[in-house]
């Protein structure tokens, strides 16, 4: 005899719920992000097996966690050992030339890599160049051969250009196209001690604050208009306050470059012209070769990962493109990062920058996993792993969250905060020797924390372990 339909209903209100869910839930319901649109995928790093699943199919900004998208993109195509070139060449008349620089983008050339002096390829230059005997520079071309014009997304706009993370790329730039500004008290009475790095007459510094003593009434702060290389500084500064360093991005990354170039050859004995001159061509084929320098590009997906750094993104999506493509442009890198997202079986989504800064970024939860598992299996997987920044590093965005001693160094993943959004996807190393892959995009977000969210289902993930 069949069974009677309308005990069906009943049999499956007795029916057990998933433990795992049911635990999550709770984690999730205890979290005060009700209101919030979450996007949460976890899953067994071993065998694929998916655990949880919230809104998981939902797209969703991406913030930060764009930069998996052109991270991995770059890597599956270019390689761990692809190398951004930046060459010099001279055309020579007796003790004078003139410079050509040729670069496919290398935005390594900083005081990160060089102990703390942006110019010390320059000033390398400048000493091979007085071996050579070449004692005067008539001025620098800087080859801009195969990369298009563009400098900022158009969907960057409504961000100040002086702010670090909305620096300007371009196929030649110095110490990530910003000056810093170390500042700290002079006497009472007088301005701030105000230097800049690297030391330069293309940013003009107004330096009109005051130091006091004790506590300030008119908080000091810095400000330069867009489209303007001028840097205004006013307000009071302590004398209790410790010297500190900002960064203030420049405007036009290739007059910076050939403007420092050249400043450098002066201070290190040559005579220099004040001509920079861009062109979008090589000249310097035929020229004497000088000196190439190189890095590589795992290195710099290392810094683009772990500190999250804007500018190392848009600079790796348009050399992208220009393997890709033969033209290097923002436009050609997105097309190259949805034919290797395509080949993993991702078509559903929207990038409009490298870096994620745009809000034209968006992505599932699902789908972000599903790159952290391509990768997790990928040729270069120790390469994208090591790139990620890591709970309680020493440097990274993770360096100051989840700190208990028990975890350290458990969790390698991207995190990703704009306005109303923060997002966490990565791995998560369980006590017992198994991986979890994991996606937590929390968009929308009023109240409660997603951190402490993000905290407590890494937590969860690290002590569960896989069902023996």
């Amino acid at each position: 005899m069949g069974m009677n339909i309308f005990l069906l209903p009943l049999l499956f209100l007795f029916q057990a719920a998933d433990p795992v869910t049911e635990e999550i839930d709770r984690i999730v319901a205890r979290s005060g992000l009700g209101n919030a649109r979450l996007g949460i995928y976890i899953a067994s790093g071993k065998e694929g097996r998916i655990l949880y699943r919230k809104d998981a199919g939902e797209e969703r900004i991406l913030a930060s966690n764009a930069k998996v998208l052109t991270c991995a993109a770059a890597l599956d195509r270019l390689g761990p050992g692809f190398l951004f070139e930046t060459a010099l060449f001279a055309d020579r008349e007796g003790i004078s030339a003139t410079l050509y620089v040729t670069g496919n983008g290398d935005p390594n050339l900083s005081g990160r890599l060089f102990d703390g002096d942006p110019t010390a390829l320059f000033r390398k230059w400048a000493g091979m160049l007085k071996r050579k005997g070449i004692r005067k520079i008539k001025g620098v071309v800087l080859c801009n051969a195969g990369f298009d014009d563009e400098t900022r997304p158009p969907s960057w706009k409504k961000h100040p250009q002086w702010h670090w993370y909305a620096a300007p790329y371009g196929t030649f730039s110095l110490n990530d196209n910003c000056v810093d500004l170390l500042v700290g008290p002079g006497r009472p009475g007088i301005p701030a001690a105000i230097s800049m790095i690297p030391n330069t007459s293309y940013v003009l510094l107004h330096n009109r604050t005051r130091t006091v003593s004790g506590k300030t009434s008119k908080p000091w702060g810095f400000d330069r208009k867009d489209d303007r290389n001028t840097i205004l500084a006013w307000g009071e500064v302590s004398t209790r306050m410790k010297p500190r360093t900002y960064w203030v991005s420049i405007e036009d990354p290739y007059r910076f470059f050939g403007t420092v170039l050249l400043e450098t050859m002066r201070a290190e004995g040559l005579q220099a012209a004040d001509s920079v001159r861009i062109v979008s061509r090589d000249e310097a084929k035929g020229r004497a070769f000088i000196d190439r320098h190189t890095s590589r590009l795992d290195e710099t997906l290392a810094v683009c990962l772990t500190v999250s750094q804007n500018f190392y993104a848009e600079m790796i999506l348009r050399t992208l493109g220009k393997e890709a493509t033969g033209f290097g442009s923002r436009e050609n890198g997105l097309k190259a990062v949805g034919i290797f997202l395509g080949k993993i079986g991702i078509t559903r989504y929207e990038q409009s920058d490298g870096s994620g800064l745009s809000r034209g970024n968006r992505m599932s939860a699902r789908d972000m996993g599903r790159i952290f598992e391509t990768m997790r299996d990928h040729p270069h997987a120790k390469v994208f792993r090591d790139a990620l920044a890591v709970n309680g590093g020493k440097t990274g965005t993770l360096r100051k969250r989840m700190t208990d001693p028990r975890y350290l160094g458990r969790v390698r993943a991207k995190t990703g905060h704009i306005s109303g959004v923060s997002n966490l996807s990565g791995y998560v190393a369980a006590t017992d020797g198994s991986e979890y892959v994991f996606s937590i995009l929390v968009n929308d977000w009023k109240g409660g924390s997603p951190h402490d969210l993000q905290h407590r289902l890494c937590a969860w993930m690290m002590q569960h372990g896989e069902e023996k």
